[in-house]
């Protein structure tokens, strides 16, 4: 029986073919997302982390985790120097989440991970994982180590960084009666085949349909999905703009 397998559109001709209703099934090729420069709303302001969570929503950012990844580790080295720097994120992108909030089964509520990214922290991020990937993949020429690094980290140098917009965010989703983060079958932040929504290779009954409430929630409130990543959820940036066939509405959020 047949694994799971990736799909990418690489041209607009394919891509309308394609419902709305079926393209987070499918990666969205760079180039599309690089046609996308007419930035509407950059000047819409930004929600900060207090009227967040007055909102119900739970924020556990990476950087207050107990156990450090990457991505914790250099903002949280970024936050010692920017002690201003906090979870922040677009009004209507925040009222999309809001929309997704009530949108749950009455047992669950969103937690907010991480959304608006210093550029300074993706070049850190995407040099790292560009060296994790080649230290896990020796026989990769450094052409395939890269290419495969960007199905889960932007190059702040080739395009505009989907964290940067204020617009992006990664989520997961948490069980009230237990208090605890619900099994997604694999952990948030961890670049691989398992991370990609759609793979259910490993998964349990029970993680395959945890994946498809959050991402069928979001789709309803109107993000994108970042196919590679289950967790990472966009709303105005260049990928949100062809996946809806929009104008993107933010490009870097002023922190």
């Amino acid at each position: 029986m047949p694994g799971f397998q990736k799909r990418f559109i690489h041209s607009f001709d394919e891509l309308a073919q394609i419902p709305i209703s079926q393209r987070h099934h499918y990666y969205l090729a760079r180039p599309l997302l690089a046609s996308k420069t007419d930035f509407t709303h950059q000047d819409e302001p930004l929600v900060m982390r207090g009227e967040i969570e007055s909102a119900g929503i739970v924020c556990q950012p990476f950087w207050e985790e107990d156990q450090l990844d990457a991505e914790g580790e250099e903002t949280r080295r970024y936050q010692e120097h920017h002690p201003e720097f906090d979870l922040a994120l677009r009004k209507t992108a925040f009222q999309r989440l809001l929309a997704a909030r009530d949108n749950l089964p009455e047992a669950y509520r969103i937690i907010l991970k991480a959304s608006v990214r210093p550029v300074e922290v993706q070049k850190n991020l995407f040099q790292k994982e560009l060296e994790n990937i080649h230290a896990q993949n020796p026989d990769m020429t450094k052409t395939q180590v890269y290419e495969y690094t960007l199905q889960f980290v932007t190059d702040p140098e080739v395009n505009t960084p989907p964290h940067s917009s204020g617009g992006t965010i990664d989520i997961t989703l948490l069980e009230t009666t237990s208090n605890q983060q619900i099994d997604m079958g694999s952990p948030i932040n961890m670049a691989g085949d398992a991370s990609w929504t759609d793979c259910t290779d490993g998964l349990t009954d029970e993680q395959a349909a945890n994946r498809q409430l959050l991402t069928r929630t979001m789709l309803e409130a109107g993000f994108a999905n970042l196919p590679s990543e289950w967790w990472h959820y966009s709303y105005g940036d260049q990928r949100w703009a062809v996946f809806y066939d929009q104008d993107p509405l933010y490009e870097r959020a002023e922190l």
